[in-house]
């Protein structure tokens, strides 16, 4: 399951991810009426930032999903409230250091690190926790 389910949303991404990238200012521009540089600088930089990093947050998200299934909520939550806690920190230091863009630079480092954490939580559960009951 948690192979089939990182390909299919790997296959959904991949394109998702070009067109946030190579259709940043389009984009967001249907979210503004009267677009002006300084927000199309910002949703640009931030869309340039995570996008390419959508194939590690949906990976952590089929991790979560099978740990959830799994009934190991305590393991999801430290790898989810791991991620808050990094994304909201590092935004902390970093804005005061490279400002809006240090905000954006804080997501795709909190998502690895969590996922990483739920990718090994969910090769241990595989290893030593029945995730079937």
């Amino acid at each position: 399951g948690f192979k089939a389910g990182c390909k299919l949303v790997w296959l959904l991404c991949l394109p998702i991810c070009l067109l946030y990238f190579l259709g940043k200012s389009w984009l967001v521009r249907l979210f503004l009426d009267n677009p002006s540089n300084t927000a199309l600088n910002a949703g640009s930089a931030f869309l340039c930032t995570v996008s390419p990093f959508y194939l590690v947050i949906a990976t952590k998200l089929i991790a979560d999903g099978v740990l959830r299934g799994g009934q190991k909520m305590n393991l999801f939550m430290v790898a989810t409230f791991t991620d808050l806690f990094l994304r909201v920190g590092l935004a902390n230091v970093f804005s005061k250091i490279w400002g809006a863009n240090g905000i954006w630079y804080a997501w795709p480092i909190g998502w690895a690190i969590a996922m990483f954490l739920s990718l090994h939580f969910y090769r241990l559960s595989i290893k030593y926790f029945s995730l079937n009951h």
